[in-house]
């Protein structure tokens, strides 16, 4: 294998994960917070928004998206009103079922 495979496979390797996937309390958190900054435009199963409960977003790819938005869409950057802990949170509620 190549430097430049090794290094992406080493990189690859130190993707950001979510430390609070599974956690009961980070769950119900995610939950609330969802309620209040997602649903209005993502709901249940998409509106404005895509359905965030069928995301293929890799961990990292939700967190930096909600944290900085996306250009070119209606989806905001987050980065300055919700904490990198609190989007986690979100997340977590979202992997752990299929609709709010």
């Amino acid at each position: 294998m190549s430097i430049f495979g090794l290094l992406t496979a080493s990189l690859a390797e130190e993707a950001l994960s979510n430390p609070v996937l599974g956690r009961a309390e980070a769950i119900a958190a995610g939950r609330d917070i969802y309620r209040s900054k997602c649903y209005i435009c993502h709901h249940s199963a998409g509106a404005r928004g895509p359905n965030l409960f069928a995301t293929k977003l890799s961990d990292e790819q939700f967190l930096e998206t909600v944290i900085n938005g996306r250009k070119g869409t209606q989806m905001p950057a987050f980065g300055e009103r919700l904490s990198p802990d609190e989007v986690w949170q979100v997340h977590a509620f979202v992997k752990s079922t299929d609709h709010y």
